[in-house]
């Protein structure tokens, strides 16, 4: 899996024209991209999936039935895509064939027809690679050890910036970025009783940063002038993991970094480990009632130190003309162009760089019926985002018909304009434990099953082998019910 985080930022460091169209569609498309492949965030309908180890990615409370030993790789994949953007707003159906909207023969009236003042997309990727945990002695305490990959994503990309492909005309396309941020993570976890009624569990991170790459422009106004465009630019470019080439600009004189000169031998001089950091997740659960659970996390408090001596940080704060407003390049398709070497983003003295990870607050309720075997759950969560905070507020519905079927669905409420229905499902008879949730079941998909107006999607998928003895710390809180 390793190997397809390199690939995957690969597909941003080698190439020797960066264009801006280039970069615009990869970040608005990739998060639908790498949901399609599957591996992990978290899935609002795995909250209340009692039992589930999966559980425990929400909150380290969360002690499943019984121990247990996930498969290698293949068991414990999740990923998740958040945003305001769908597939269905960037590609348009012609001759029974999706394009992209930056395609030439797909014209600006069906291009900018789906697009919002600002498009907005987030992905959240982890793969484990070694997943176990068990009950202590006293049967009632919980640890666990995890060791996987993980991937962040962010684009932002403005209204106006594809206006001015497409129409050519004068824009502020301000806030056109994107950030990239892929890193190791080893977790232990440790919850235990603390009273009757409260649980509470914390895991401990340690982080080895595998590499960094972000464009961001702040300031991007571009104008229309006789026979050119001109464009006043405030921007920056990070990148860590290696330090591009250095020149010095033919109309400045001052020492800028050759974006050009990056290659596909780049992997050749990249230093790994790219940087080093720390988390921690905290949780808690409260049984206020014996047939209601309150419960309560904050989750990836932390932080990734990217090493000084290998990454770059370039400004680029000038004005740009380029192009040509010749008629005939309206007619032929052609579109306006500028290659992000054009913006000579000069060399700046970088301390060591410091990234955040993503910390989202948990907050969730259920009520038991008929001896826990339904339980219907509310959970409210807000994750921090690269370009923005998601709200997501979720109505469940558990059923437990046999001690080893557990069933769950799930209604989401995102950002007050976001709806999505999930659904999982946890079979555990004692010698395996499968575990699979998605809400991407309903509404309109392509031929790949690639949903096309969805813009908020999970899609989780577990194997592993239950060990050990039941803990008590489920079995109690099932007699509790029963009082």
């Amino acid at each position: 899996m390793l190997d397809a985080l390199y690939n995957f930022a690969a597909t941003f460091y080698a190439m020797k024209k960066h264009s801006l169209i280039i970069f615009s569609l990869m970040a608005t498309m990739a998060s639908t991209v790498l949901a399609s492949v599957q591996a992990f965030a978290q899935d609002p309908v795995s909250y209340f999936m009692e039992g589930s180890s999966f559980q425990m990615q929400w909150n380290p409370a969360f002690a499943p039935k019984k121990g247990y030993v996930n498969i290698p790789v293949v068991g414990n994949y999740q990923a998740s895509v958040a945003g305001n953007t769908a597939f269905g707003d960037i590609v348009v159906l012609k001759n029974d064939k999706y394009k992209f909207i930056f395609n030439k023969k797909v014209p600006a009236s069906l291009a900018l027809a789906n697009l919002k003042e600002m498009n907005v997309t987030s992905t959240s990727m982890r793969v484990g690679a070694v997943n176990f945990g068990s009950y202590a002695k006293d049967n009632k305490s919980f640890w666990s050890f995890d060791m996987g990959a993980r991937l962040d994503f962010d684009a932002s990309l403005p209204y106006g910036f594809v206006d001015f492909l497409k129409n050519g005309n004068s824009v502020k396309a301000n806030n056109l970025g994107y950030d990239i941020q892929s890193y190791c993570e080893m977790a232990f976890s440790y919850s235990l009783p603390v009273t009757e009624k409260l649980y509470v569990g914390a895991r401990v991170k340690g982080l080895v940063g595998l590499m960094r790459i972000g464009v961001y422009f702040h300031k991007l106004d571009i104008e229309k002038n006789s026979g050119y465009w001109s464009a006043d630019v405030a921007g920056r470019f990070e990148l860590s993991g290696t330090v591009p080439p250095i020149r010095k600009s033919e109309t400045t004189g001052n020492q800028i970094f050759d974006l050009d000169a990056l290659n596909e031998d780049i992997f050749e001089n990249m230093k790994i480990p790219a940087g080093y950091g720390a988390g921690i997740d905290i949780g808690a659960t409260y049984n206020l009632l014996p047939n209601l659970q309150l419960s309560a996390s904050v989750n990836d408090l932390g932080v990734i130190f990217w090493k000084e001596e290998n990454s770059a940080l370039g400004i680029a704060c000038k004005k740009l003309e380029f192009g040509s407003l010749a008629p005939e390049d309206y007619i032929s398709g052609n579109l306006p162009d500028v290659d992000i070497e054009d913006f000579e983003f000069e060399v700046a003295n970088s301390s060591r760089g410091t990234t955040a990870l993503k910390t989202s607050i948990n907050l969730g309720a259920q009520y038991g019926f008929l001896n826990n075997k339904i339980g219907l759950g509310l959970l409210y969560n807000m994750k921090f985002q690269q370009y923005r905070k998601d709200h997501n507020i979720t109505l469940s519905a558990n059923f437990r018909p046999l001690e080893w079927l557990h069933i769950s669905s799930c209604y989401s409420l995102i950002n007050n304009n976001v709806h999505a229905v999930g659904l999982g499902l946890n079979i555990c008879p004692g010698f395996i434990n499968l575990f699979a949730a998605t809400d991407i079941l309903l509404g309109k998909k392509n031929k790949n099953w690639i949903p096309l107006e969805q813009n908020n999607m999970n899609i989780t998928f577990g194997l592993g082998i239950p060990i050990g003895k039941k803990g008590q710390r489920l079995q109690k809180a099932r007699v509790k019910s029963l009082r």
